[in-house]
């Protein structure tokens, strides 16, 4: 009787969470929908102001009206990006799948971000590569996964500390491991992760 009354909750647990994973897909494909309409109107007209300010930029000025000419079309191309960004959500891109060599995506993703590390903070990078992994996948989705997480990592670091990357195999799988010693998340935090447009950045878009 009791073994019967487990069973039945694990079913109902089960179906609830299944019920709960096609509500999300429905919504995050009406959300994508929405986004991608508004999004096209409004990268319309942004590109023609962008292309009216670069002309203006080629010409003759002060030097602090050219800063902020040179501001107004960073912020439009910051704006740019999260449309970009909000575009994805209706149409991902899967892209061609290829082998990556996972000890050089590593190398690849740590040098880039070394500079950035040592320019906002004073942070270390340490990379350590315990096997020779390769990966099938899109190599230019998971370099941006990569780099977004250790973005994070180096801005989550407010007054400098480390920041590591640690390439090793788990059975079939190739692993990164990515560890910073920054301020950390609450458990309610952690369970938001990749809850599309959550972010604790006062900037941020929730996307990455």
């Amino acid at each position: 009787m009791l073994e019967e009354a487990i069973n039945t909750m694990e079913d109902i647990f089960e179906r609830t969470k299944l019920q709960q994973e096609l509500q999300r897909a429905e919504k995050m494909n009406a959300i994508g929908q929405l986004a991608a309409s508004v999004a096209h109107e409004i990268r319309n007209p942004m590109t023609v102001v962008k292309g009216f300010l670069q002309i203006f930029l080629s010409k003759e000025m002060s030097e602090e009206d050219h800063m902020y000419l040179k501001l107004m079309i960073e912020e439009l191309n910051r704006a740019e990006t999260i449309i970009n960004d909000y575009l994805s959500l209706a149409k991902p891109d899967v892209g061609k799948l290829v082998i990556i060599d996972g000890s050089e995506m590593t190398e690849q993703v740590m040098d880039l971000m070394s500079s950035y590390a040592m320019m906002s903070k004073n942070i270390s990078m340490h990379t350590e590569i315990k096997d020779q992994v390769k990966i099938r996948g899109n190599k230019s989705e998971l370099k941006q996964v990569l780099i977004n997480i250790l973005k994070n990592g180096i801005e989550a670091m407010g007054d400098g500390g480390k920041l590591s990357m640690t390439l090793e195999k788990q059975g079939d799988f190739g692993v990164f491991v990515i560890k910073d010693t920054g301020i950390g998340m609450t458990a309610e935090e952690l369970s938001r992760l990749g809850t599309a447009f959550y972010s604790l950045k006062e900037r941020g878009t929730g996307m990455g």
